[in-house]
């Protein structure tokens, strides 16, 4: 007993260690960040500009670089065309509507299985099946927790809006930001994360939908620097208007605009929470829109799936482009057919 004892009490004391380090690690960070602030005064409006500028952020992060997946895309040529060809076939939209709306149960819930919901795809189904004539979760999965059903039953509800969005007629508005808060909002009503955000929240309150009020941080990452909220909404302006730009060049082949897009989003982070699930509706969003599918990996573990993510933000994105290449090339052979 006193081995077990003086174990733990060591345990403990490497833990406290670890978390100092972290702490001492971010705070090295932010201030490496954040370094163009030490010349100004704060609180002058120089200091209030620049902060809400959001450029600070950008400038060291360049979240809008696209040189990591123009070098990805020189590698790929070969499966980038087979996938091209493959989508040629999709382009008749009778094939595309229902290979898509196929996907739409299987989507969602790898998106919310991501984020450690545990439901099953099964039960996806029978909610998908069931939402034609209820909404409420207890009538959904009445043996099942709430929350989970209801986090899954928004997710399927988002995603039928989105594939509506996506096959509608191609001179169609595509993301903006009013379609950005209404995805944030459709994946968080009912849940308790609204209750969160809208009842708990520290400081000027804030909906569900909305950019976020505070600062926040990931317990995958904790040395991941999202912007402060001050620097959201311009952020957010000069990333639709990033996207489009991108979008018009055509430098990027669509599979990996779709990947850079949904990885530059997650990267600000613009949500209190949320922000994981409207990314990859992002990616779907823009997928569908150029005649691809929407990646649905197989038994991808949510811890490979988050190191992708943060290797992407980090411009290391070879891993996650590959894994969704490859995917997309199964799945269009799967419903196309094999040669």
């Amino acid at each position: 007993m006193f081995v077990s004892i003086k174990l733990l009490k060591h345990s403990a004391t490497i833990r406290s260690q670890f978390r100092a380090y972290n702490t001492r690690a971010r705070d090295e960070l932010l201030r490496k960040v954040y370094a163009p602030f030490k010349s100004l005064k704060e609180g002058s409006p120089e200091y209030k500009s620049l902060a809400k500028s959001g450029k600070v952020w950008e400038e060291y992060h360049k979240p809008g670089d696209d040189r990591p997946y123009l070098a990805i895309q020189a590698t790929m040529v070969k499966e980038l065309e087979e996938i091209d060809r493959w989508k040629q076939l999709l382009e008749n939209n009778n094939k595309k509507r229902v290979f898509t709306t196929a996907l739409i149960n299987k989507y969602a819930h790898q998106s919310v299985g991501i984020e450690g919901n545990n439901l099953s795809i099964a039960q996806a189904n029978t909610i998908s099946v069931k939402l034609a004539k209820y909404v409420d979760a207890s009538t959904l999965l009445p043996t099942e927790d709430a929350n989970e059903t209801i986090e899954l039953r928004n997710h399927i509800l988002v995603c039928k809006k989105l594939v509506e969005a996506a096959l509608a007629p191609s001179d169609t508005k595509g993301l903006n930001e009013t379609y950005v808060k209404e995805l944030a909002r459709g994946v968080l009503i009912d849940t308790t994360s609204q209750d969160m955000i809208e009842r708990m929240a520290w400081g000027k309150r804030t909906k569900i939908g909305e950019y976020r009020n505070l600062p926040i941080r990931v317990r995958s990452n904790n040395l991941r620097i999202f912007p402060y909220p001050a620097e959201v909404p311009a952020l957010m302006g000069r990333f639709f208007e990033w996207r489009n730009e991108s979008i018009k060049s055509k430098k990027l082949h669509p599979l990996l605009a779709a990947i850079h897009i949904m990885v530059h989003f997650t990267h600000i982070h613009p949500f209190l929470d949320g922000n994981g699930r409207v990314g990859r509706c992002i990616l779907a969003d823009h997928l569908i829109r150029n005649n691809l599918l929407p990646v649905v990996f197989q038994d991808l573990e949510r811890q490979n799936y988050l190191q992708m993510m943060s290797d992407a933000q980090d411009h290391n994105p070879e891993e996650l482009c590959e894994l969704a290449l490859s995917t997309q090339l199964d799945m269009l052979r799967t419903f196309l057919g094999t040669d």
